[in-house]
């Protein structure tokens, strides 16, 4: 009878464990919404009553319908609010039971309207006992349209009856009215179909969103621990190696301070050149895999703007002259003479950005210029702004410039050496 088939459209394809997944939290998504409703219908009969004083008349009748309709409330609170124990036992046996004891409590309000109506006739009592069963079928329409069985014997166990008791009148007007409330009850039942499909089709798109956004989720977390051990073997290694090639150079240099012809010397110094190069490389790559291991840490100490700025460009001056270019730098006057930061990564930056005009510039100057876009009483916002009057990026190649390991033009590796790395760092 609630064949899991009876909840969903059997035109949507679902995997059958994710079937049953959503069909579990179906029932207890009805099971929360219909745990208080249950008293609700106690409530409203006993209200009928104080409008319709037939229990005197009917006192038999009533009190039975009374009795019976509490048992019956009792019993569907009773497994609505134990909903975890009593489905987690066995689960068809709650489906089973919400679903009789739901079609038993509207066929009781069913039959009793029947009987209040009949015999009240076309009165505004009647009007007002039609007005709260289309209200209880409305709201039920919803609540319980996950179940397309249930709606349904729900549906027609509660308007049908008072529907066949205004045909019995005879009259044009109960004629009229039955036929009206044929009508509408027809409409609820179309309308079931209706919410059923949006209610599983939501639901499921839903939880297929959820189900894709976890393994986007899980991939991502993958791809970064990929990405950061991956750094962080860079960053092993990067070390390991810089240990050695300062051995390297500083065995170098102190040959290079012995007798030697001047053939070992000029062998000696390709050695030093190769390894001062070489030790560059192997920085960037430390200092890239720092950053992409979060491992790279900013130093504050005191330092004096100015001076730094001038031991910074000294030694790169001189590689400017051989060339035949000038370097001149500016520091504006209202950036105060001390600041606290980390002047080793300013000296990086500013050999990398000058090192890079001086290797694209043949002929012409190299302007260097500080200034501050503001401060406050503790923190002030520098910028560097390197000019050179070298071959310039073509303006498509701006953003490339800025990846790891690219360069603009891939022939500049060739002719001019480098990672790619430094504008990335």
């Amino acid at each position: 009878m609630f064949n899991q088939n009876l909840y969903y459209p059997s035109s949507i394809a679902l995997d059958p464990e994710l079937q049953r997944q959503l069909i579990e939290d179906t029932d207890a998504n009805i099971s929360r919404r219909s745990s208080i409703s249950s008293f609700i219908y106690l409530i409203l009969y006993a209200v009928v009553l104080y409008i319709l004083p037939v229990y005197s008349e009917y006192f038999f009748i009533t009190l039975m319908s009374g009795i019976f309709l509490f048992i019956v409330a009792l019993l569907r609170f009773i497994i609505t609010s134990r909903f975890k124990s009593i489905y987690k036992n066995n689960k068809e046996q709650w489906r089973l039971s919400f679903a009789l004891l739901t079609t038993l409590m509207t066929i009781t309000w069913g039959a009793f309207s029947a009987v209040l109506i009949f015999q009240s006739g076309l009165s505004l009592s009647s009007l007002f006992l039609l007005l709260i069963l289309t209200g209880l079928a409305s709201g039920a329409s919803t609540s319980l349209s996950p179940n397309l069985l249930l709606i349904r014997i729900y549906l027609v166990t509660l308007l049908l009856p008072a529907a066949i008791s205004q045909l019995f009148m005879g009259t044009f007007e109960s004629l009229t009215m039955s036929f009206l409330f044929l009508l509408y009850l027809a409409y609820l039942l179309l309308q079931t179909n209706i919410h059923n499909r949006t209610y599983w089709t939501s639901l499921i798109n839903n939880m297929r969103l959820k189900l894709q956004t976890h393994a986007l989720e899980k991939a991502k977390l993958e791809l970064e621990m990929a990405n950061r051990a991956k750094s962080e073997f860079l960053a092993n290694m990067s070390h390991e190696i810089r240990t050695p090639m300062n051995g390297i150079m500083g065995m170098t240099d102190l040959t290079l301070d012995t007798q030697l012809s001047d053939e070992q010397e000029g062998y000696l110094n390709v050695v030093k050149s190769s390894s001062k190069a070489l030790l560059s490389l192997i920085n960037d790559i430390l200092d890239f895999s720092k950053i992409e291991a979060g491992k790279l840490e900013l130093e504050q100490i005191t330092f004096n703007l100015k001076e730094q700025l001038g031991d910074i460009l000294r030694p790169i001056t001189i590689k400017a002259n051989h060339k035949g270019l000038e370097i001149v730098h500016y520091v504006s006057n209202d950036i105060p003479e001390y600041l606290i930061g980390d002047p080793g990564r300013l000296r990086q930056i500013i050999i990398n950005l000058v090192g890079n005009a001086i290797k694209f510039t043949e002929e012409g100057e190299i302007r260097v210029t500080a200034g501050y876009k503001w401060q406050d009483d503790e923190n002030i916002l520098l910028y560097f702004k390197i000019a050179d009057t070298g071959v310039g990026i073509p303006e498509d190649k701006q953003q490339l410039i800025f990846d790891s390991f690219s360069q603009a033009d891939a022939s500049t590796t060739r002719k001019f050496g480098g990672t790619g790395l430094g504008l990335s760092i």
